[in-house]
């Protein structure tokens, strides 16, 4: 189910590394002009059930507030989650850099911030990892990402009460 048919993982050149996650590390896709990263996840730290359930959800979103989940790809000892590039990297980096942002900036961002969360919870999906690293910077726009501890708390269209 995970494996990409006519398309291993090992036609993959990666470049560098953009960031690490507690099991991960995320990688540029090459040609960077691809705007692909790879999120290299070991078999080994993860459990099948937790990776269905991450792509699962992560593939049933459209936001532009939220990165794009292209394919998973997987060779013997590693999955390889392919989705778009932020190319401003994290909030985190952002804030430490710059010591807060402009005002008109931070209301854009927090905008951006608030329409995703909007949109995941009117789907009943919970991202449970909210956090400045996982919400990435792209131009003027902010993006969540890592659905990783995401879950499904109701069914679309289910009421909420």
């Amino acid at each position: 189910m995970l494996r990409e048919p006519d398309d291993g993982a090992g036609r993959l050149s990666l470049g560098a590394v953009v960031g690490h996650g507690a099991t991960s590390v995320v990688r540029h896709i090459l040609p960077e002009t691809l705007g692909l990263v790879a999120k290299i996840v070991p078999k080994a730290a993860v459990q099948k059930d937790d990776l269905r359930r991450e792509l699962s959800i992560h593939r049933s979103l459209r936001h532009p507030n939220i990165i794009r989940l292209q394919k998973c790809l997987e060779d013997s000892g590693n999955y390889y989650l392919i989705m778009e590039a932020a190319r401003d990297g994290e909030l985190l980096e952002g804030i430490e850099v710059d010591v807060g942002f402009p005002e008109p900036v931070a209301r854009r961002y927090f905008a951006g911030i608030l329409a995703a969360l909007l949109y995941l919870h009117a789907n009943g999906i919970a991202h449970r990892d909210l956090k400045p690293e996982n919400i990435l910077l792209d131009g003027d726009c902010c993006k969540l990402a890592d659905f990783g501890m995401a879950t499904v708390y109701r069914k679309p269209g289910e009421d909420a009460s």
